[in-house]
């Protein structure tokens, strides 16, 4: 998310923020689709149980981050013209 020397900076900044922000819905989306089963007699199960519309929204969520991390990447390598490494 450092944004020094950088060619691009807002765009690399939008492509952070929304890239966190589908992390943290990946997030929220393990959290609320948890279960667990006790039994009376002794046993338990816990799990994660995704399915239907929400594992379309699941596999959206982790298309975006990967498309805003590549691209973040990318951006980070364009640096300013006339800026060499030893500037650095």
């Amino acid at each position: 998310m450092l944004t020094k020397n950088i060619k691009y900076p807002y765009i690399k900044l939008i492509f952070d923020v929304v890239g966190i922000l589908a992390g943290v819905g990946i997030l929220l989306m393990f959290i609320f689709n948890t279960y667990a089963n006790f039994e009376s007699n002794g046993s338990s199960s816990f799990g994660i149980n995704i399915i239907g519309s929400s594992m379309t929204l699941l596999s959206i969520l982790i298309l975006i981050v990967i498309v805003c991390c590549v691209l973040s990447f990318v951006l980070n390598l364009i640096k300013k013209k006339g800026i060499t490494a030893a500037d650095s």
